[in-house]
């Protein structure tokens, strides 16, 4: 009996061992589950300031970039309305431009059909297409981007003339100082003397 006693004894106290050690255990594993669980609770603040935060900072960049459209809107616009007036200033200041091409000009002016540059070399074809005899006297004004008079080139005949029905080709030279022209402009007799008072 006293074996059964000291055995009982034993595991009575084994028992207790093992229930304050599960107690510890469970104690320990619920601390750290407080401690996780405060862990997690921060992150979920932070997660939530932050996103908070890249909201805010979305709506300015929104706000940012609708300012920056409509200031480039803007911008086009106020570039549109000079672009314009300069077109205006221009027929104002040489009257009848007309947009330069690369390739053949027309004119249809009187006697002077069109014109061709190729390289440095300017032919002006004209025809007559009156029942008088024509002595071509024109000017042709070239202006670049800026409205500068790049070049000009112009002829007088005072002997020669286009007989009706004829076609006649005038040639020279062009060398445009100021960069390529943009635009032309074409005055026959009077308007020539005109334009070289200007």
């Amino acid at each position: 009996m006293k074996q059964l006693t000291a055995a009982l004894i034993a595991f009575c106290s084994l028992a207790l061992i093992w229930a304050v050690g599960a107690t510890m255990w469970g104690s320990r594993q619920a601390e750290k589950c407080r401690v996780i669980q405060g862990e997690l609770n921060v992150a979920r603040k932070n997660i939530a300031k932050m996103e908070e935060e890249a909201e805010g900072r979305l709506r300015e960049a929104n706000a940012e970039a609708d300012r920056i459209l409509a200031e480039v809107a803007a911008l086009r616009e106020q570039s549109e309305k000079l672009v314009l007036k300069e077109q205006q200033r221009l027929h104002e200041v040489y009257g009848r431009l007309h947009k330069y091409e690369s390739h053949r000009n027309a004119v249809n002016r009187e006697y002077v059909d069109f014109f061709l540059i190729r390289g440095s070399q300017i032919s002006v074809t004209m025809s007559n297409k009156t029942q008088k005899p024509i002595s071509p006297d024109f000017k042709i004004l070239f202006v670049n981007e800026h409205g500068f008079v790049t070049d000009s080139y112009s002829d007088h005949w005072l002997i020669s003339t286009v007989k009706p029905g004829e076609t006649r080709v005038s040639e020279g030279s062009v060398f445009f100082k100021f960069g390529p022209p943009v635009y032309f402009a074409v005055f026959l007799e009077e308007e020539c003397r005109l334009i070289d008072e200007r």
